[in-house]
């Protein structure tokens, strides 16, 4: 898992599904790495579709941000999650996110900052979240809960799109593109080991300051 948070730190985009407890044991344990400052946790049986909001604001179960955000990186605007997204199957033995103790709907979303909530799901969990890559190097990195999404749920209502849309938006064709690189050709750059000490204190520049 440290080779995996390098790997992030050196400019590489970062994607977990996780599922129910216990398949969320990787996912929580790069959030601890990264010192993300809560879990997922939870097997919610899910099987509905979820809905865009266009305030953005999540704040009721069933909804994911179709805000029309203007996310920047340097002076690019990059696309959101949301493109051409209207519902989205929401998975079956969802996971959500868990901060001390409380209840789904009672997770704001200031609560998991620096990330950003995309879903809540339809019992009001914030089951899906991300963090744009930052001038420091890094890559982008998205969670989802919802892992049986992948699975023979592929073809539900909004589930392709939003999976073509998450390469879409990790690939950051128009960030490497000002900057006269093919987005295919781009590499991170390569994982080399780093002490602990070292490690933590690239992951708390990150975070602390992005």
């Amino acid at each position: 898992m440290e080779l995996l948070v390098i790997f992030w730190i050196n400019g590489g985009a970062v994607v977990l599904f996780s599922d129910n407890d216990p398949f969320i044991i990787e996912t929580n344990l790069f959030l601890s790495m990264i010192s993300a400052g809560f879990t997922m946790n939870g097997s919610y049986q899910g099987e509905k579709e979820i809905y865009g909001d266009d305030t953005g604001l999540l704040n009721k179960p069933g909804l994911f941000n179709r805000k029309r955000e203007i996310y920047k990186f340097n002076d690019i605007q990059r696309q959101t999650l949301s493109h051409n997204l209207y519902n989205i199957y929401e998975g079956v033995t969802i996971s959500s996110v868990t901060k001390n103790n409380k209840r789904k709907m009672d997770v704001k979303l200031n609560d998991i900052q620096p990330f950003i909530p995309f879903a809540r799901d339809s019992e009001g969990g914030i089951t899906s979240f991300f963090k744009l890559a930052s001038e420091k190097g890094e890559g982008d990195l998205i969670f989802d809960g919802g892992f049986t999404k992948l699975f023979i749920n592929m073809k539900e209502n909004g589930t392709f799109r939003y999976i073509q849309n998450i390469i879409g938006f990790t690939g950051r064709p128009e960030v490497h593109l000002s900057k006269n690189i093919m987005p295919e050709d781009y590499r991170p750059n390569k994982v080399t080991l780093m002490s602990r000490e070292d490690l933590n204190n690239k992951v708390k520049n990150i975070m602390n300051k992005s």
